[in-house]
């Protein structure tokens, strides 16, 4: 299977991020996130940060930067594909998050 989720740095809180998840009309679960998540994921570089989490827990791809879905399709198919640990990724701590579905932020 395949689920996405959104992790939100902002500093303001559920009261910045839940216009933002109505306005952009987001379908999938949004979290906040807090430094101790961002330590989980070995530190980020920059916002936005991608990280493609595979079926262990395990961090199989990293894009920092603006990303469309071009970006990630092939190592998404691989993974979907492929049954086996990754070797070189490591286990990912979900640290510091606290959130509910887009769909209660957006007043659907």
């Amino acid at each position: 299977g395949f689920e996405v989720l959104g992790v939100s740095m902002d500093e303001d809180g559920w009261a910045a991020v839940r216009p933002f998840v109505k306005d952009m009309q987001i379908n999938y679960r949004v979290l906040l996130g807090d430094d101790r998540t961002a330590d989980s994921y070995g530190g980020l570089e920059a916002l936005p940060t991608t990280f493609i989490i595979d079926r262990d827990g395990r961090i199989a791809s990293t894009h920092v930067g603006v990303a469309d879905k071009k970006d990630f399709e092939d190592v998404i198919d691989q993974l979907l594909a492929q049954r086996a640990t990754t070797r070189n990724s490591r286990p990912v701590m979900f640290a510091g998050l606290a959130g509910m579905g887009a769909a209660s932020h957006a007043g659907r």
